[in-house]
This record gives C-alpha cells, sequence and structure tokens, in this order.
C-alpha cells in the first residue's frame, strides 16, 4: 500500500482530504484488490483520485488479462464497495492499466471562493465564467466568447439560480462596467433583485414580459448593427495602401440573462 499515491497531479488536485477520507479510500482500495484476486486476475492499485462525487482508482493487472475479464468485476466490486455501480475503462496509454470509477457515498460541495481563488480561474483569460469542479475535481471553467449562448435546463429551484449566480459573478469578478454590460430579464422578479443598483446593469432589471419583447428587439437590431460596423472596419482596413493605425471597435460586451425563459416564450409566442 506504500506505493499508493493520494491526489497525483493526472487525476486530482485542490482537495484536502482528512483522516477519515483517506481511510475510507485504503479501505476501498483493500477491496478492490481483494475482488480481483478473488476472480484470478493479480493487480494493484497505483492510484486514487477522489472528485467531488467519483473517485478513480487506477488499476494496473498482470500481463495477457483480456479486457473482458477485467470488466466483468463492475457487478461483483458495485456489491463489495455496496455502490449503485462501478464503470471499469481501459487507459489508453498505459497497456495493463485500467481506471475505475466508483461513486462517493457522500457528494462535495464546490465552493465558489475556493474556485474564484485556483490557478485555473486567474489564468482563464478574459471572460472566465466559474461552473463547478469536473469529475476529477478540477476547476471547470469556460470563456464566454467559447459559449456565446447558453440554457440551463432543469426545474425551477436554487441550485439552477445559483449556477446563473455563480456565472454573472464569476463575469463581473473578472470585468468592469465599461467592457460589461448586464441585461437581467426575470418577469417572475424572484431571482435577480441582489443585483438592483449593481454598475453592470445596462438597464434595471426587466420586470414584465412586454418589456422583455421591446429589449430583445433591440438586441436584436443592436447585433445587426454592430456586425455591420465591424464589416465596415474590416474594409476600411483591406483598402488602405499603408499601415495606419485604426480606431479599435470594441463595444461592451452585452450579456443577457433570462430567468424562466418558457414563460418567456409561452406569453410572448410572437
Amino acid at each position: 500500500m506504500s506505493s499508493i499515491q493520494y491526489g497525483p497531479a493526472s487525476i486530482k488536485k485542490h482537495q484536502r482530504q482528512d483522516d477519515t477520507t483517506t481511510k475510507h479510500l485504503g479501505d476501498e482500495v483493500k477491496t478492490i484488490e481483494s475482488v480481483a484476486e478473488d476472480h484470478n486476475i493479480c493487480g494493484q492499485v497505483r492510484e486514487v483520485g477522489r472528485g467531488p462525487s467519483i473517485t478513480t482508482y487506477a488499476l494496473d493487472v498482470k500481463s495477457g488479462i483480456s479486457v473482458a475479464r477485467v470488466k466483468q468485476l463492475e457487478i461483483w466490486l458495485a456489491s463489495a464497495i455496496s455502490v449503485p455501480f462501478v464503470h471499469i475503462t481501459k487507459c489508453a496509454s498505459q497497456r495493463n492499466r485500467f481506471f475505475l470509477e466508483v461513486p462517493n457515498k457522500g457528494k462535495q460541495l464546490a465552493r465558489f471562493a475556493q474556485l474564484a481563488g485556483s490557478t485555473a480561474f486567474q489564468k482563464a483569460g478574459e471572460g472566465p465564467m466559474i461552473f463547478g469542479v469536473d469529475v476529477e475535481g478540477e476547476p471547470l471553467i469556460i470563456r464566454l466568447e467559447e459559449l456565446p449562448h447558453l440554457l440551463v435546463a432543469g426545474n425551477s429551484g436554487q441550485e439552477n439560480l445559483r449556477l446563473i449566480n455563480s456565472l454573472i459573478t464569476s463575469l463581473i469578478m473578472r470585468s468592469d462596467p465599461r467592457s460589461l454590460q448586464i441585461l437581467l430579464i426575470d418577469p417572475k422578479q424572484t431571482a435577480f433583485y441582489i443585483y438592483k443598483n449593481c454598475p453592470y446593469l445596462f438597464v434595471p432589471v426587466v420586470p414584465d414580459v412586454g418589456k422583455a419583447v421591446i429589449w430583445l428587439q433591440w438586441l436584436d437590431a443592436e447585433v445587426d448593427a454592430r456586425l455591420q460596423q465591424q464589416n465596415a472596419i474590416a474594409a476600411q482596413k483591406k483598402r488602405a495602401v499603408k499601415k495606419e493605425k485604426h480606431a479599435s471597435f470594441k463595444p461592451p460586451t452585452l450579456l443577457v440573462v433570462i430567468n424562466e425563459l418558457a414563460d418567456l416564450v409561452v406569453e410572448a409566442k410572437q
């Protein structure tokens, strides 16, 4: 067991493990190796990476053992560890290594403050949005320009709103009101009251469907106007014989967030 590495750089970072968690992982390692031995598969767990919902074990087996034989351990391991399932995949880079994904008995919360202070967020570039962490516990951060349209699906409730607030807050943290303007549409008037008097708001929170439709129509025209202006500037630069400095065209980013889009579509079908 001394060769096991908890939280190697290739699998797990940014997660502190207490003594109880480490003991629990050690017990699961013993169980995995014992079940493998019971099925005549000589194997040893080399690495363990604990994520917020899934723990990944890297199992090295003896040469000559087929993928099908190792995959057969899924049912037996799930029963031995007392979890709903165990998923086993073959490692592409190492011939005799398999990855075992085991659900955690309890999920760990992804703290916004911890993610906002992470190196990944600080080095993410312009317009980073914090989504949480991936299955390996790594910060999941996507830049706004990579994801210009996003639909947050699910039942109405605080979970969806937490994600939306996380995205808005992370953008605000890395921008200023001159480069980012936010249009919030909330006909139910329940979600965005915390942003009242926020300097990043393009207009106060839009509280009804009628005004929302007007602003969305304005937004459609604004997008067309910006595209035309960009095309005009590009054509002007192309016609220039000598290299000259042209005024850069960079209006503030407009972020539109609509709460309960389905309700808005139903009430304003046209």
